[in-house]
């Protein structure tokens, strides 16, 4: 959320990967529905039961593995985050000088 804000706050910074990071909300969102229908122990609503839902989240967060490596940045575009990290703390560096 932070990132989102400073990106369009500041158009100067370096473009998002939206692509590279939607595996998070489906993560997030699926690990919230299976809470909320998990165990009565934790505050679910027990359609779940112990045990099963354990192998659910491995299995949902399996998915979500095999999905966030197929969108994940190549190595080519990581190293050229990486360089302008680099350069923009440069910069910070000479103006505070």
């Amino acid at each position: 959320m932070l990132l989102a804000i400073a990106y369009f706050t500041n158009q100067e910074s370096a473009s998002l990967d939206w692509k590279a990071g939607s595996w998070m909300f489906p993560y997030f969102i699926g690990l919230g529905v299976l809470s909320y229908l998990g165990p009565t122990d934790f505050t679910g609503k027990g359609y779940i039961p112990f045990g099963i839902d354990i192998v659910i989240v491995v299995i949902f967060s399996l998915a979500i593995y095999y999905y966030a490596m197929s969108v994940r940045l190549s190595p080519e575009e990581v190293r050229e985050h990486v360089q302008v990290a680099r350069e923009e703390a440069e910069e910070q560096e000479d103006l505070a000088v």
